[in-house]
């Protein structure tokens, strides 16, 4: 496997070094809502792209707990019935 970097930008606009990850869907649900009115909404969010965050030497990152810091794109999709 060959290990490309590419750089994402983050909220506040800064941008990082990254390594985008490969993925396949392993699981994918709705979250249903019954509102008070009668009507549902439902919820579902897909991941578009996952990245690995690189520190300033190029090595994985990690935040203050240790966990690795990943950037996920992502769309939420959103149906409402009466």
């Amino acid at each position: 496997m060959v290990r490309r970097t590419t750089k994402v930008q983050i909220e506040n606009g800064e941008e990082l070094d990254a390594i985008e990850l490969d993925f396949e869907i392993h699981k994918e649900e709705w979250a249903e809502y019954k509102l008070l009115d009668g009507g549902r909404v439902r919820l579902k969010t897909s991941a578009l792209k996952i990245f690995r965050i690189l520190d300033v030497d190029g090595n994985l990152a990690y935040d203050p707990n240790g966990d690795p810091s990943i950037l996920v794109s992502h769309n939420t999709q959103i149906v409402s019935t009466e």
